[in-house]
C-alpha cells in the first residue's frame, strides 16, 4: 500500500476501488481459462454479471478491503497449478497468506496430494518474506505483532453487520453470548471436516 500513500486519500481511495474492480474481472478471466470456456460467452457473462451484483462484493468495494487482492493471488496459484507451473503456484500463494491467515487452510490439501514442488516455493517464499519483514521492520516490532496483536485479531470474530461471513450470520442468529463463541470455534473445525472428507472422496481427481 506504501505506493498509494504518494496520493491524497480521496485519490488513493478511488485508484484502490479501480484496482479492486479490475482485481474482480482479472479473476472471472482467470476461472474462465482454468474451465476452458470464452470469457465473452453467455454463461461467464452470466456468472460475472451475479458477482457484480452480488451485495458482499458490493460492501468489499464500499469498505475497501483487501480481500479482492487476496482472491486475484489466491486465484493465481490455482491457475499456474492448472497448467503445471507448481512454483509460481506456490508463491502467489504465499503472498495471500502472508497478508491474511485463510489461505493457509488450503496448505494441508496439497500436502495430502503431495505437491511437494509447490510446497518448497511456497514455505520458501514465506521464509524469504518473513525475513525481509523482520530486516525492514526491526525485530521488536513483528513481536509486538505476534506477542499481543495476532492474539486480539484472533479472538475479535464479531457476530455484527460488518461479519459478513456464514459465522457472523450465525452468530447474528444467536443472542446467547457464550453459545456465539461456540458457534465461532465449531462452525470453521465442521466446515474443515467436510472439506477434508470431500477432499478424501475425490483424491484421484486432484489437480
Amino acid at each position: 500500500f506504501i505506493p498509494l500513500t504518494f496520493f491524497s486519500y480521496d485519490i488513493a481511495s478511488k485508484l484502490w476501488v479501480a484496482f479492486s474492480i479490475i482485481a474482480v474481472i482479472w479473476v472471472i478471466y482467470l476461472c474462465a481459462k482454468v474451465y476452458k470456456m470464452s470469457f465473452f460467452s453467455s454463461i461467464n457473462l452470466f456468472l460475472a454479471s451475479l458477482v457484480f451484483l452480488s451485495f458482499p462484493l458490493k460492501f468489499t468495494l464500499g469498505m475497501g478491503q483487501i480481500n479482492l487482492l487476496i482472491l486475484l493471488l489466491v486465484t493465481f496459484s490455482f491457475y499456474f497449478l492448472n497448467v503445471n507451473k507448481n512454483q509460481k503456484a506456490g508463491l502467489f500463494l504465499a503472498f495471500p497468506v502472508l497478508l491474511k491467515f485463510f489461505p493457509l487452510l488450503l496448505i494441508p490439501y496439497f500436502i495430502f496430494i503431495k505437491k511437494l514442488r509447490f510446497l518448497a516455493s511456497f514455505f520458501l517464499t514465506v521464509a524469504a518474506l518473513s525475513l525481509f519483514t523482520v530486516l525492514a521492520m526491526s525485530f521488536p516490532v513483528v513481536y509486538n505483532y505476534f506477542h499481543y496483536s495476532l492474539p486480539d485479531l484472533l479472538s475479535s470474530w464479531k457476530g455484527d453487520y460488518y461479519n459478513q461471513a456464514l459465522t457472523g450470520l450465525l452468530m447474528r442468529s444467536v443472542a446467547d453470548v457464550e453459545a456465539r463463541h461456540f458457534l465461532r470455534i465449531i462452525i470453521p473445525c465442521v466446515l474443515l471436516i467436510i472439506n477434508f472428507i470431500v477432499i478424501f472422496m475425490h483424491r484421484k481427481k486432484s489437480i
